[in-house]
Formats: C-alpha cells, structure tokens, sequence
C-alpha cells in the first residue's frame, strides 16, 4: 500500500511540474497573442489610411495585402498552439485529480484497518487492438489489465522470485504485449530516437542507404529517354550491449503485481533512454554505436568507417570538421551577432539521404537553451515569444531537445534522419534470487541490444556558444561499479 502511494505521488508531482511548464508556455502564448494585436491593431490602421488615399499605388496595396496574410496565418499557427496547450492542461488536471481521489481512497482504507484492494472491472474485448495490446487507456490501467494475463503473471512472479524457485538466473523475455509499454518508457527518457531513423531488426544486419537522388533529364518531346544513375550504399550493423542490474530488497517487492510492474518498466526505460542519447551523440564506436560527435571530429577516415560500410561502392569519407564544428569568436557575442555566428556553422548541415524523416533537432543542455532564449530578446520579441514556446531554434529552425550530460554552451544536432539507429531484439530480464541469498534481495538485470552511426556527416554540426573553445567529441560514459559477485568470478570471456 505504502509504495502505491509512493508512486502516485511521484506520478502527481511529475504532473504537477508538467502542469506548470504548460502553464508558463500559456503565458507565453498569451504575450505572443498580445503582440498580435498590436500588429493587427496597426494592419487596421495601415488599411485606412490606404483606402483613404486617392494615389495608393500597386506595391503599397500589395505589401498590406502581404502582411494581412502574414497576420491570418499567424493568427491560425497561435489558435492551433492555444488549443493544443489548453488541451494538454485540462488532461493533466484530470489526471491530478484520478490521483488525488485513489490517494483519498488508499488513506480510507488504510484508517479502516483493511488492506484488500477491489479490484477493477475487467475492460471489454474492445479494449485490446489486434496485437492483443491495450489501447484507450492511460498506463496504470493498462497495466492492471496486463497483469491478470497468465504470461505477465508467470514473469512477474519469477521476477520477484516468490514461485518457481529452482530457476537460477533462467533468461526470461518481456511478454510481447508488455513491450509498447516499455517503449512508451523509454520514449518519455529517450528524447532523441524520436527524430532518428529507426529499424528493428534481429541478429547482424545489412542496411540499405538509398545514395543521392539524380536528377531526371529533360529531352526533346520524341527523344531518347536517358539512363538514370541510381545507387544503393550497405550498412553493416551488428549490435552491442546496454545493459545493467539493479538490486531490490524483497520486502520491497512484496505489494501488489501492478506496483511490481511500474518499477521493471520505469527502471528499465529511464535507463535504456539515457544510454541511447549519450551514444547517438557522444558514442565511440567501442562496444557502442557511433555519435554524431565522434563522426563530425574525425579528420581522416577511421578505422570504423571500413567495417561500417560493406563492399567497394561505398560514400567517400569527407572531412567536415573545419565546417561543421565551431565556437564563437570571442566571448561575450551576444544577440544578434551570436545567432549570426552560430548559422555560419550550424547552417552547414544538409540532408543527404532523402529518409522521408522530419526535420532539424538541436540536443543542449537545459542552461544553455535558457542562455540563448535570453539572447531572443534582441531579436523580434513576438518571434522570439513564439520560437520559446514551440521550443524551435530561431533563425536557424529545428526542434530542441535538453540533455543536461551535454556540456554548458554546446550545440549540437542537425537533420536527425540522417542518422540510423538500429534496434536489435527487444528488452530482456534475467532474475535471481540465489545470488544474495543471505541479503533477502532479488537481483534482475535488463538487456538491449542495438547500434548505429551517421549516414552522412554532412548532415550534423556542433557549436559552442558561450567560449571559444571548439566543442570536444569524446563523453565520458557510465562503467558502472563493479559488483563483488563479478570481484570473486573474474570475467569468463
């Protein structure tokens, strides 16, 4: 009972500050809106005064009719953002209060003196897609209904190490309909693989990276039609591993199975996340898929780009570093000379293979986007409100995503389909109740495989915008502490 509350309360706070984050990006819509008015407010008085003139001349009445259709489009993009928000607000505040009254149900029944939980009303057929996965839920209902399955039930009670208790570490997979869920997890700590090129595969693989799209040729209307050049590259992937244990006292264990649940997925997701996004940008290539950081640096053609690329036809290597990695000048650039230094580099970036991905993101920290967010102010501050807001650089254009392991001033992204992440086999757990024994703990232990490196290049860039020093490419990555089990037993490879 006691760590229900515990995670509802954690669920409460989260919304809380997810609540207020909506709430101050309302207030910013609200000073975009304001200075809507006054620019509308102007237009109406601009539209006046130009049916009041006798001799307005063609390019006056077609500069007010450009910037009248500036304003309605303005007007859309701000009603659409407005809606959104209040949307995402009134959802949060219903959630508060679903929390609010199971924490009121919970004390009942705890001043009662009684500790046996309804349990719920099993939802309809409807309620599972084809896949036999929930959907219409939020995810502690649908982890509820997961648990009354005999396959989730069976995992979690190995996991807890409560039944089947000659099973020695015996590798158990996640049942199928409890991966979305981890997903979801990890998607809500991985801020990055959204805006990457994604497969999931099995074992080694050999991806195909469609080259450079030619350009048709025009010809006479009873011409010869001429042969295009269209050319695939191979991508060799293989996959390493991230994974680590956690160990977790029984007594902490011993609630009910949903509770049991939301610990395996949460843990396993915010771990997993983190690993992935340091390595999309940071990634050596060493027992890890390669960074955008660690391609951009490299100066001549590295050892991995050989065993990256299968066969003779392969991209040629092009040094990038001098173009598409910067600082800026001198310290203390500010306003509009900082975005202008920060575009000769950052604008470098180009999509090189057409992925059909989305656009530009540029990964910081959270200091450092608040630095540059102070420097908007310089610049139109209707637009500066609006580029807040949305979270999108101004000027040079693209999501932005805060990673605080990024260090302070330091920009770096560019068109993240250009980059392919492969996943390759799903999360796994390993259970043991035998290792510490004497300790009354349960050791589990997740795993993942996956790899990755850049397509191209060309289409990253990083900057530093606070000192001119240029952005170093190596990172610094979890090794973990060495447990006094793998102290005794020694490595086996």
């Amino acid at each position: 009972m006691a760590l229900r509350q515990l995670l509802l309360t954690r669920e409460r706070n989260e919304k809380n500050a997810l609540l207020a984050a909506i709430e101050k990006e309302q207030e910013e819509l609200r000073a975009a809106r304001e200075a809507w008015k006054i620019r509308e407010s102007n237009a109406e008085k601009a539209l006046a005064e130009l049916e009041a003139k006798t001799d307005a001349t063609e390019e006056e009445r077609k500069a007010f009719d450009d910037e009248a259709a500036e304003i309605e489009k303005e007007d859309k993009d701000l009603t659409g953002k407005e809606e959104d928000a209040q949307k995402r607000a009134d959802a949060a505040r219903s959630r508060i209060e679903e929390i609010d009254g199971e924490l009121e149900d919970i004390r009942k029944r705890f001043e009662d003196g009684s500790k046996k939980v309804k349990e719920q009303e099993k939802k309809p057929a409807e309620n599972q897609n084809e896949r036999g996965v929930y959907v219409g839920m939020d995810k502690r209902e649908r982890i509820v209904e997961l648990v009354k399955r005999e396959d989730v039930k069976n995992f979690l009670a190995n996991v807890r190490g409560l039944q089947n208790r000659g099973v020695n570490g015996a590798e158990l997979t996640i049942p199928q309909v409890m991966l979305p869920l981890i997903s979801e997890v990890s998607g809500e700590y991985s801020v990055l693989e959204k805006h990457l090129n994604v497969e999931n595969v099995s074992g080694d693989a050999v991806q195909n990276i469609l080259a450079a799209t030619p350009e048709a040729v025009w010809t006479e209307t009873k011409g010869w039609i001429k042969e295009l050049d269209l050319n695939f590259y191979q991508m060799k992937t293989s996959g390493s591993k991230v994974a680590g244990f956690i160990p977790l006292h029984i007594s902490d264990m011993e609630d009910s199975e949903e509770n049991l649940a939301a610990i395996v997925i949460n843990a396993l997701g915010k771990s997993i996340g983190l690993a992935k996004d340091k390595a999309v940008l940071y990634g050596n290539g060493v027992n890890m898929p390669i960074g955008i950081a660690t391609r951009l640096a490299a100066t001549t053609q590295p050892s991995w780009w050989d065993t990256q690329w299968v066969g003779e036809d392969r991209p040629t290597f092009t040094n990038i570093a001098a173009s598409n990695i910067g600082a800026v000048s001198a310290e203390g650039v500010e306003g509009v000379d900082l975005y202008k230094e920060m575009l000769a580099v950052l604008g470098n970036v180009k999509r090189v293979y057409e992925t059909g991905s989305g656009g530009k993101f540029w990964a910081m920290s959270s200091a450092t986007w608040t630095y540059l967010q102070t420097h908007m102010l310089t610049l139109n501050t209707a637009g500066a409100v609006v580029s807040s807001a949305n979270r999108q650089m101004p000027v040079i254009g693209g999501a932005v995503e805060e990673l605080d392991f990024i260090p302070d001033g330091v920009v770096i992204g560019g068109f993240g389909g250009n980059y392919k992440w492969v996943n390759r086999r799903g999360v796994k757990i390993t259970p043991s109740e035998h290792v510490r024994f004497l300790q009354d703990q349960v050791l589990y232990k997740g795993v993942a495989r996956a790899d990755g490196m850049p397509m191209a290049g060309e289409a990253f860039a990083m900057f530093n915008v606070k000192s001119t020093a240029v952005p170093t490419a190596t990172m610094e990555f979890n090794a973990g502490k060495t447990s006094k089990e793998e102290t005794a037993l020694g490595d086996d490879e």
